[in-house]
């Protein structure tokens, strides 16, 4: 069976400020077909893309 993994990026503070991300998470939880939700704070930089990389091969 597939794994969903959502990914929200909070894009400095572009996002971050602008929307509630946690609420986002909370509501996605409730419909349970998606494994794990994680935040990063610039999924485009070099630190993210690794961060998105190795978290991707944790939980294969």
């Amino acid at each position: 069976m597939s794994k969903i993994g959502l990914y929200l990026c909070e894009c400095g503070p572009n996002i971050a400020e602008a929307i509630d991300l946690d609420k986002i998470a909370e509501e996605i939880k409730k419909d349970g077909k998606v494994a794990g939700i994680e935040r990063h704070k610039l999924l485009c930089s070099n630190d993210g893309k690794n961060f998105l990389a190795e978290s991707i091969k944790k939980n294969e």
